[in-house]
């Protein structure tokens, strides 16, 4: 349905206090179900390089990782990865893919680099735009992760990620890259730098 579509207030006027804060307080890695609407619960798991439930143990093979695929600088490759992603899901039952990362390889020593894709903004829009779209044409929705300039892991859950840039190297770098996730590949959640998961469905 699109966003302004009335059916929306419908189904939100049959749920209880209690049935959307337990879609809330329990969205770590999955939604809960909702029986008085019909609701089942649905798997989200992370990535970067397949999927990996931590609660069942239910797992897709090992892709390569993004520093590989971006090394490919093959658009097409990315988007048949993203293609590969979304098939596991619908085997597995997972609707959920806490990936593709996106922030940029500021430094050589970033904690999460494994799990972005280049130091170069522009490639890296390209890269997770394509893998995005392919994950999103099977259905599967894709948490860009981790939003924004994530260059570090001691401290990212606590006390915030400390990062000194100025507005335009924000945009031109850090945001360029999910901008593209979202207007290009469709993305339509994120996770941002506390682990905190949101569907923003737009």
């Amino acid at each position: 349905k699109d966003y302004d579509d009335a059916d929306w207030d419908k189904l939100l006027d049959q749920l209880t206090f209690d049935d959307m804060d337990n879609l809330i307080a329990n969205a770590g890695y999955q939604n809960a179900a909702i029986k008085s609407i019909g609701k089942v619960r649905l798997s989200d798991v992370d990535g970067p390089a397949a999927l990996k439930d931590n609660f069942t143990g239910v797992s897709s093979i090992g892709l390569p990782s993004n520093i590989v695929l971006a090394c490919s600088w093959n658009k097409d490759l990315a988007h048949e990865q993203g293609v590969l992603v979304g098939e596991y899901g619908l085997w597995a039952h997972i609707v959920g893919w806490y990936a593709p990362g996106g922030n940029i390889h500021r430094s050589p020593f970033s904690g999460r680099n494994f799990e972005y894709y280049s130091e170069d903004a522009t490639l890296s829009a390209y890269m997770l735009s394509e893998v995005v779209a392919g994950a999103r044409s099977k259905g599967m929705v894709t948490f860009m992760k981790h939003y924004a300039l994530n260059d570090q892991e001691s401290n990212r859950d606590t006390n915030g990620v400390a990062v000194w840039a100025d507005e335009q190297t924000m945009r031109e770098n850090y945001f360029k890259v999910f901008e593209w996730a979202v207007k290009k590949g469709g993305s339509n959640g994120a996770i941002f730098c506390t682990c905190f998961a949101l569907y923003v469905f737009f």
